[in-house]
């Protein structure tokens, strides 16, 4: 899944900034990546930025058809988030960078069936499961009613 980490990262943005959490732009993270090829300890790039805390998801596993079966679709996906603290609150001078969250993450869409392709497209499928694991993802990051959790 070449675009992959582009979705998920555009999808987790727009659902943090619909949430009123400043994001910066992934073009301009992956611009300054580019530039300077290391991640560091974040320090570098929050200071870019002017950025307080350093998001950082990694998928272990992603796929979203079921194995032995070309009619089945059924999302799993599992990972981690971390978020790295840059900066204090109230004070623009850096701090030692610390690791203020730490959570595994595991999906599975839908979770008690399969879907049948007769019943809906492999692109319509996964452009749901993807919006359904970026939710999933961001809703570890903000205030949320239980009426807004997935099930």
């Amino acid at each position: 899944f070449q675009s992959l980490q582009i979705d998920i990262v555009d999808r987790v943005s727009r659902n943090l900034e619909s949430h009123n959490v400043q994001v910066i732009p992934s073009g301009d993270v992956a611009a300054w990546y580019d530039d300077h090829g290391e991640w560091g300890d974040y320090s570098d790039l929050a200071s870019e930025f002017d950025a307080r805390y350093v998001l950082h998801i990694e998928i272990r596993e992603f796929d979203y058809r079921v194995p032995e079966s070309e009619n089945l679709m059924q999302g799993k996906a599992e990972g981690r988030i971390r978020v790295h603290e840059v900066y204090e609150e109230g004070k623009q001078t850096p701090i030692p960078v610390t690791q203020v969250f730490d959570r595994d993450f595991s999906l599975k869409f839908p979770t008690s069936y399969p879907v049948p392709r007769e019943k809906r497209s492999e692109d319509m499928f996964l452009q749901g499961f993807l919006d359904r694991l970026s939710l999933h993802i961001s809703q570890y990051l903000y205030d949320y009613r239980a009426s807004e959790s997935i099930h």
